[in-house]
């Protein structure tokens, strides 16, 4: 019983084996090496114009916390130039994230309140209009009371952009 056991273990250990001197071994460039692949030498390549840095949004403090940077306090307005794309882009996030909870009008009647969860708040309530922008990017971002955060369902963008839809659907009802 034990000796077809001992075989597959080792004709597993050996496949295993066999494949990492090559996945280890990568062809590659060193920090500033020499390259003759390319014309100028240079094994690194220039940017594309219009490149962002990876990090350029973690950096604007407002965009990624919702706060202003030297009060600390909730920024009133949104940070971002609200735009058709952006609110097309929050209305089907809103959708997605949104309305199992908020409803399709954002009065709290959503599907799973039909099926006995806790109602939200009624978006539409005048204390919920006075909220400041970032206190709902912050809770969309963190989560508040029995909401759950959407930080990792969401990028940032998306959360300006649903906020951006909720002030728009708040000023149409």
């Amino acid at each position: 019983m034990w000796i077809p056991r001992l075989w597959i273990l080792l004709v597993t250990l050996l496949a295993t084996a066999a494949c990492r001197p090559a996945m280890a071994d990568q062809p590659r460039y060193e920090v500033y090496e020499a390259s003759t692949d390319f014309a100028d030498g240079a094994s690194a390549r220039p940017l594309i114009d219009g490149t962002v840095p990876r990090d350029a949004i973690v950096n604007h403090e407002e965009l990624r916390t919702g706060r202003d940077p030297e009060t600390g306090q909730f920024v009133t307005s949104i940070p971002v130039e609200v735009t058709d794309a952006l609110l097309a882009q929050g209305e089907e996030r809103y959708r997605i994230y949104c309305t199992p909870c908020h409803g399709d009008t954002g009065e709290g009647d959503g599907l799973v309140v039909q099926h006995g969860f806790p109602a939200p708040p009624n978006l539409h309530d005048e204390a919920m209009q006075q909220l400041p922008a970032g206190f709902i990017f912050d809770v969309i971002t963190h989560g508040y009371g029995q909401m759950f955060s959407y930080a990792d369902r969401t990028t940032i963008e998306e959360r300006w952009a649903i906020v951006a839809y909720l002030r728009q659907l708040q000023d149409n009802a």
